[in-house]
């Protein structure tokens, strides 16, 4: 099967996620923050929107939507994944990145009404937004496609 690398990935990644979230959970307290380097803490909170934390003060209303908005979209990342040529491997692997990091933040929306998100960037007082790896694997993987897609086109 040409695409087993693909799903194993998915799964690894997905795995590796979780099992951070679930660690964060276990080894923290919600709020409580740990430095770990001069511009990385671990800081465990709930998001109960989507990325940055949009729609997260919607008193719980905004869940089952962005379930199913959540799965939507990665349904179509699912089809966009096997309407793509199998000799495009770069492509293919920026949206195994994307589909896992879904799939992640999903799982945890599903079972727990919120996202797990723990990694918290800074510069002095200027913090990004805290997030996850799922967060980090969308991200990369976006960045990815887009960049062999441009590429591609140039």
């Amino acid at each position: 099967m040409q695409y087993r690398i693909y799903y194993f990935l998915v799964f690894i990644l997905v795995l590796l996620d979780l099992e951070s979230k679930i660690l964060i959970q276990r080894m923290m307290t919600l709020g409580e923050s740990i430095q770990l380097l001069p511009f990385l803490n671990f800081t465990y909170v709930h998001n109960y929107g989507v990325a940055f934390s949009f729609f997260a003060d919607m008193g719980g209303s905004q869940v089952l939507p962005l379930i199913i908005l959540s799965i939507s979209i990665t349904i179509y990342l699912v089809y966009l994944f096997f309407q793509t040529p199998t000799n495009e491997v770069k492509k293919l692997f920026s949206l195994t990145f994307i589909i896992a990091g879904a799939l992640g933040n999903i799982i945890d929306r599903v079972y727990l009404g919120y996202v797990v998100d723990f990694i918290d960037v800074f510069y002095g007082s200027f913090h990004w937004p805290v997030f996850n790896l799922a967060d980090s694997f969308i991200t990369l993987g976006a960045i990815g496609y887009l960049l062999f897609t441009l590429k591609e086109d140039a």
